[in-house]
């Protein structure tokens, strides 16, 4: 299968989609909108701060909607808001769990499966989380992040394979979830670099879902 390489990104889709509204007056824009994962800083009355995973702090106006349903501060969180034009206005927002690393042996293998039968819109690195939001038929899906068990860690670059399990159940709708991974701990050990091995079905340029592996890589600066 072949690989291909990303540096610490990559966007299948919905991150910084355009959307353009017809009949524009000359002093209207098009508007941008970005899902993001982010870590809420504060919440006001009428906006919240996000803190984005490159570090940029951002702050969006809350609508009747989004002010009822907002995460508490230091939340980890996913976000859709109008990105341009000014100012920032936060259409949705929902928790994200965090989840660690964890070890695969002999006596618990079945329980991190390895399907294919899942759709990765939304997968990249950064604020050491490795950041996913899947798709898929399952109403029992799990997603976990494992020390791979086909390439041991060496003392300056940890090796991680991405799990799916639908849990022998496909018979739901369609539906999504995200997760956050930490990789703060493989830093604290000493890791310069972590290379991720994701299976996963993405669109190619012409819309189609293929099955594709790619490894993400993640490098600290010591």
């Amino acid at each position: 299968m072949n690989k291909k390489i990303c540096r610490c990104a990559l966007v299948a889709s919905l991150l910084a989609v355009s959307l353009c509204c017809c009949d524009l007056d000359k002093d209207e824009k098009e508007e941008v909108q970005s899902l993001q994962f982010v870590t809420i800083e504060s919440v006001m009355p009428n906006s919240m701060n996000l803190r984005l995973d490159n570090g940029e702090l951002i702050n969006v106006e809350l609508g009747e909607s989004t002010a009822a349903t907002t995460p508490a501060a230091g939340t980890r969180s996913i976000a859709l808001y109008r990105q341009s034009p000014t100012p920032y206005r936060l259409y949705s927002i929902a928790e994200v769990p965090v989840e660690t690393i964890e070890t695969m042996t002999d006596e618990n293998a079945d329980t991190f499966g390895n399907d294919s039968t899942y759709y990765m819109n939304l997968c990249y690195t950064g604020a050491d989380y490795l950041n996913v939001y899947f798709s898929s038929r399952s109403s029992k899906k799990e997603m976990k992040l494992i020390h791979n068990p086909d390439i041991e860690s060496t003392a300056d670059t940890a090796y991680l394979a991405l799990r799916y399990n639908a849990n022998s159940d496909n018979s739901s709708a369609n539906s999504s979830k995200a997760i956050s991974f930490k990789l703060e701990e493989l830093r604290q050990e000493g890791k310069d670099s972590v290379v991720i091995f994701v299976d996963a079905k993405l669109t190619d340029a012409t819309g189609k879902f293929k099955n594709k592996r790619y490894n993400f890589i993640q490098k600290w600066q010591k």
